[in-house]
């Protein structure tokens, strides 16, 4: 019963990550990168 529980998780984890990129558009991936490089540039 624990092993199916954990597949579940890492399967339905899987499956957000996976929708969430087909489903953002280029602008959100554009943002989301300057604000990254903007963060990691002022540490």
């Amino acid at each position: 019963m624990p092993v199916e529980r954990v597949r579940g998780t890492i399967l339905g984890a899987a499956l957000g990550i996976v929708f969430v990129v087909i489903f953002s558009s280029m602008d959100d991936r554009v943002y989301l990168h300057e604000h990254r490089s903007k963060d990691a540039a002022g540490r």
